[in-house]
């Protein structure tokens, strides 16, 4: 585990030239490194979802200039692979970057609710947060692993979420 987590400390400092580089060299990884460094451990701001969503229509045009280039010019239908390849990934990061966003945002009424209105109760929250209990209780989960509310807890049983008191 302690592997993993050094490996994932070295993703968020990777700086934007050589996220740049590899997805010149291989796009595969910059798309990684990219996801990686701008979601991991901190709250998903807006501005990271706007770069990846202009990434991936950035790709997506790409992959219809190839399109153009493979279906008029006689020769260049090994180009079909690369457009596919584009096509895909821009979609993938595309559909990445609307769920990250859509997951900030809950996120942050969470927060709100939690340390703004004391609202601990999970049935609330979702009431006012719009979704289930089930996808309130995923969401405060993952929020505490990632250190949104250090030292809270989930009590099941009880149907709320325990902040440590100060």
């Amino acid at each position: 585990m302690t592997s993993r987590k050094h490996l994932l400390e070295n993703i968020k400092k990777t700086s934007l030239g050589r996220i740049v580089f590899w997805f010149v060299v291989f796009w595969p990884v910059g798309i990684v490194l990219f996801i990686a460094r701008s979601t991991f451990g901190r709250i998903i701001s807006l501005n990271d979802t706007k770069k990846a969503s202009v990434l991936s229509f950035f790709l997506i045009g790409f992959s219809l200039l190839y399109l153009l280039l493979a279906v008029y010019s006689e020769g260049y239908w090994y180009l079909a692979a690369g457009t596919a390849a584009l096509a895909i990934g821009g979609a993938l990061l595309l559909i990445l970057a609307l769920k990250t966003k859509a997951a900030g945002q809950r996120y942050k009424k969470c927060i709100g609710l939690i340390l703004n209105s004391n609202e601990t109760q999970f049935d609330r929250i979702a009431s006012t947060v719009n979704v289930s209990r089930k996808a309130v209780i995923k969401d405060l989960s993952k929020m505490i692993e990632l250190g949104f509310f250090p030292g809270a807890v989930l009590d099941i049983d009880q149907g709320a979420i325990k902040l440590p008191r100060k």
